[in-house]
């Protein structure tokens, strides 16, 4: 961005290229441009998507196109060019020995090199010579004077009306074919709606509803007394993709394969809302984490997917742009909530799934609405000194000293506080039209988050409860008593046997697993034991590379077992006597046969290909790659500012 920026000043040649750089002038090519580059990137992400596409799902027999592409790539074309066109001639009037028309081209081919060669290259180059091949190919397109002499002269209207064709054609036509070619299954009015919520990096033991001493959830408590809360969920893994494919398929992250940053879900691995729509539902999903959106696969089976829309990933330019301006943007709860409501406005007379994920608390933690902000005693000062630390930080969020940790745990719980009340605004906003009675609500979360426990921080990297342990509340009052009660050990893969079955559906969709109880399952509240059904779970702490250290764990019989596959590392907790999981039993001789018999309970019951979870070999095959700092926009894979931004896009 600031080689971009400054590249004018580098242009002063009295009178050269100014007469002809005109406001209209400039506007025509910058759509000719823009209508080339886009028909250009599209056909080269076409052609390379294996390994660069961030907006198609690939298999080996299939191939799926997000709708993002068809509009984000010639929408930020021309407004990237356009903004670095208009900045050129501003720049030209204020500095009048600079040669416009020679800066405006070198500009020009910069921006369309810098999206164009890293494709093509298709991670062949590394980032040194990537670099220099494209100010290579600048600085031979600045001394071709025919490139020049183009941008001195009118750009015919014919080619201008082409150009302007191509970029309303490319959206239009697409949209087009989305339609046309939609089939509406028929409707079954009399079967109830579903509602899946999951509450991002949201851990169950900053819940008032699970005892914490701050009131972060009375709205949830006040709903959960309408169903049945199970005090002892597991989650199948540890960060986000991975656990809402295995909510979505009844698959372990093994299984589905969707466990790395750039491998996605399957289109062969059938889904919950594919089930669903193909039984008459109206299936549509709202997402504000990415790690949820369209190019992981997880919107498999919705008619209608509203998520984050990375427009600043269509350019290079607007990427870089995007970033200088204060990095992505942010969905909050409010922003879900309005966008389902006037989706559920428009559905009438058909049942619908939908499945809502919020992102408020995940960090970097900032509460959305100041007065939920009241845990935190730090000054305004305080807050936007650690708030921008932890924004352009080069590593995860590890706080220095223990105030500093004390106020990333009070603003994650005033983000709890807001995410909880715009629940029960929701909740409230169902029942005034009607609709909540006759619609089974899930709330869950796909992972927890460490502050400083076991030298945890943040996620992904372990199995440990604070991250696996989860919230589940499934509210339906026709099938569901209220106010119970479950502590049996249960995984959130047995949701979508759950409500296939809630639905009357169980015989027509088969999911992997037995349903959840509904119930105490035992008098007096007494904690039941797991006899035949065991509890698995699973993580790459390495993003970016399955191969590294997988972590395994099995819940049974009270015990918490976790293996690292590389080499065999164990770990032992009874997380009844020790719900944090600070004491690892598994050097003292006295739990050596718990951990054998939870050792082989693992190793040969592990579902999937085989027996044995420690080999990367059993992972369905094949699958696309695309790049970290593309797939995932959470702040962990993004480099701090917009110079760091553009230099890691020419990354390998």
């Amino acid at each position: 961005m600031t080689v971009i920026l400054s590249a004018p000043l580098w242009f002063f040649a009295p009178g050269e290229g100014r007469k002809s750089c005109s406001i209209g002038n400039t506007l025509r090519w910058i759509l000719v441009l823009a209508a080339v580059n886009s028909t250009a990137l599209i056909a080269i992400r076409l052609v390379k998507q294996p390994l660069v596409n961030p907006f198609i799902t690939a298999s080996r027999d299939t191939l799926v196109v997000s709708d993002w592409m068809w509009w984000i790539v010639p929408a930020s074309q021309v407004c990237g060019l356009l903004l670095l066109a208009l900045y050129t001639l501003g720049v030209g009037r204020i500095f009048t020995g600079i040669a416009v028309g020679r800066a405006l081209l070198f500009i020009v081919l910069l921006a369309t090199c810098f999206d164009v060669v890293p494709l093509i290259a298709n991670g062949k180059l590394e980032g040194v010579a990537e670099l220099l091949l494209i100010f290579g190919l600048v600085a031979a397109g600045l001394r071709s004077r025919w490139l020049l002499s183009r941008f001195e002269t009118r750009p015919k209207p014919w080619l201008v009306a082409i150009a302007l064709a191509i970029l309303i054609g490319l959206p239009a036509g697409y949209w087009a074919v989305q339609v046309l070619g939609r089939t509406t299954p028929s409707p079954v009015a009399a079967r109830p709606n579903i509602l899946l919520i999951t509450l991002d990096t949201v851990r169950k033991q900053n819940l008032s509803l699970y005892g914490y001493s701050r009131q972060t959830t009375p709205q949830l408590e006040r709903f959960a007394k309408r169903g049945v809360v199970y005090t002892n969920a597991i989650a199948p893994s540890s960060w986000t993709l991975p656990t809402h494919a295995s909510i979505f398929t009844s698959l372990l992250p093994l299984e589905h394969g969707a466990e790395q940053v750039g491998l996605g879900l399957q289109p062969h691995a059938r889904t919950l809302a594919e089930s669903l729509r193909e039984s008459g539902y109206a299936t549509a999903g709202f997402v504000a984490n990415d790690m949820c959106g369209k190019h992981t696969g997880l919107a498999q089976g919705f008619q209608y997917y509203d998520e984050l829309k990375p427009w600043w990933c269509g350019s290079i330019v607007t990427a870089a742009t995007a970033q200088f301006l204060g990095g992505v943007p942010r969905r909050t709860a409010a922003d879900i909530n309005r966008s389902f409501l006037k989706w559920l406005d428009r559905q009438r007379g058909q049942p619908f799934f939908a499945f809502l994920n919020y992102y408020d608390a995940h960090g970097i933690y900032e509460v959305p609405d100041p007065s939920f902000d009241r845990f935190s005693t730090a000054t305004r000062r305080e807050r936007r000194k650690l708030k921008t630390k932890w924004s352009i930080a080069d590593v995860p969020f590890r706080p220095d000293d223990p105030s500093e940790r004390q106020y990333a745990i009070d603003s994650y719980d005033g983000a709890i506080a807001y995410l909880d009340d715009q629940l029960g605004r929701l909740f409230d906003a169902l029942q005034r039209q009607g609709l909540l009675d006759n619609t089974i609500v899930v709330v869950t979360n796909d992972h927890g988050e460490h502050f400083g426990e076991n030298g945890k921080w943040e996620h992904s990297d372990s199995l440990y409860r604070q991250l696996i342990d989860a919230p589940l509340i499934i509210v339906y009052p026709p099938k569901i008593a209220a106010d119970a009660v479950v502590e049996q050990p249960v995984t959130l893969t047995q949701i979508p046997a759950t409500l296939v079955e809630l639905v009357g559906l169980e015989k027509e969709t088969a999911f992997r697993g037995a349903s959840l109880p509904t119930a105490a399952p035992l008098a007096g509240g007494a904690v039941a034991t797991v006899q035949l059904d065991l509890i698995f779970s699973e993580t790459c702490p390495n993003q970016e590379d399955r191969s590294e250290d997988r972590l395994c764990s099995i819940v049974a019989n009270g015990w918490h077992y976790i293996r690292r596959c590389s080499d065999g590392d164990e770990e032992l907790y009874d997380y009844r006597a020790d719900p944090l999981e600070s004491h690892n039993l598994a050097d003292e001789p006295r739990f050596q046969d718990n951990l054998t018999s939870l050792r082989g309970l693992l190793l040969q019951n592990y579902p999937g290909r085989g027996s044995d979870p420690t080999t990367s070999a059993q992972v369905v095959a094949p699958r696309q790659h695309v790049p970290a700092w593309v797939a995932c926009r959470c702040g962990c894979c993004r480099p701090p500012g917009a110079l760091g931004l553009f230099l890691y896009r020419l990354g390998p």
